[in-house]
């Protein structure tokens, strides 16, 4: 039997933005009905969907022969890999109340904005003569799994303003009625998203550091030097800085709640301008096209 590599490739991206799509409904659902099978359901379309971005890059490697972390469409795959799995541990360790709700429009947005990509950014091609280095191997694999670890830790704090919208929405509706008690339930739930936030900052931040360090030493290997302040090599370490801003005010200041999250919605912002804006937006040394 033939495998058609393409057509797998294919099938495996559709799978992962249907099923991530529906993920979202299924946990809106489970919120606004109060059904908690219906998260089990979400939960059953979010591991559908880490199968299908699984099957998209392995396909993918196959019909490119190399790693499958080339070019935009190859690494928003990657990430949407990484998302899912950081999503499933979350699951697993911390048993988050309604964190899918948050966290599947942005799985499903990833996969979806990778999907639209002109054909120019998502085509198997040869590696061009500074990707082709057993460096890819590493340093991609670690700088898009932080990646992954700072979107989840988004998601987090975007759980932590939905609720305390909630909260205070609650509150207007029934100010001085017996459903005051769910204030305590709203408070725990916002505790929980600010920690959850903090542990998955603490997750992403020394990836970054470690895909920052290996970046450079394959910089010096394919350019003969570790630093060139590069817009991407800029960004990156902007990006360290606004993580490690929060970290130090965090441990050192106590920062939590809106200041905390705030912070970490800001280091999401650089975080995406340092994978996608200087990529593709400007010119440099890792400028690998330019999107109009």
């Amino acid at each position: 039997m033939v495998v058609n590599w393409p057509e797998l490739e294919t099938w495996g991206a559709v799978t992962a933005c249907w099923t991530t799509g529906l993920a979202f409904l299924a946990f809106l659902f489970a919120l606004v009905l109060k059904r908690g099978a219906m998260t089990w359901v979400g939960r059953g379309l979010m591991g559908a969907g880490l199968v299908g971005a699984l099957v998209t890059l392995v396909a993918r490697g196959l019909v490119a022969q190399h790693a499958p972390w080339s070019n935009l469409w190859e690494s928003m795959v990657t990430l949407l890999f990484w998302v899912l799995v950081f999503y499933f541990v979350t699951e697993i360790w911390y048993r988050p109340r309604h964190f899918g709700l948050i966290a599947s429009p942005l799985a499903f947005l990833t996969i979806a904005s990778a999907s639209m990509l002109p054909a120019g950014f998502k085509g198997a091609a040869p590696l061009m003569p500074a990707l082709q280095s057993y460096w890819i191997k590493i340093h991609v694999v670690i700088i898009i799994s932080s990646y992954a670890a700072f979107t989840m830790a988004f998601a987090a704090a975007l759980g932590y303003f939905f609720f305390r919208w909630r909260a205070g929405s609650q509150a207007l509706v029934s100010a001085g009625g017996p459903e005051v008690s769910h204030a305590a339930d709203f408070n725990a739930q916002l505790a929980f998203f600010d920690e959850l936030t903090y542990r998955l900052i603490l997750l992403g931040f020394p990836l970054l550091m470690v895909g920052i360090i290996t970046g450079a030493m394959w910089a010096n290997n394919a350019w003969g030097t570790y630093w060139s302040w590069d817009p991407k090599e800029t960004w990156s370490l902007i990006t360290w800085f606004v993580y490690a801003a929060y970290l130090h005010a965090r441990i050192t200041h106590d920062w939590a709640g809106d200041k905390a999250c705030g912070l970490a919605v800001l280091g999401f912002v650089a975080m995406l301008i340092t994978y996608i804006g200087v990529n593709y937006l400007s010119s440099g040394l890792h400028s690998y096209g330019f999107i109009r």
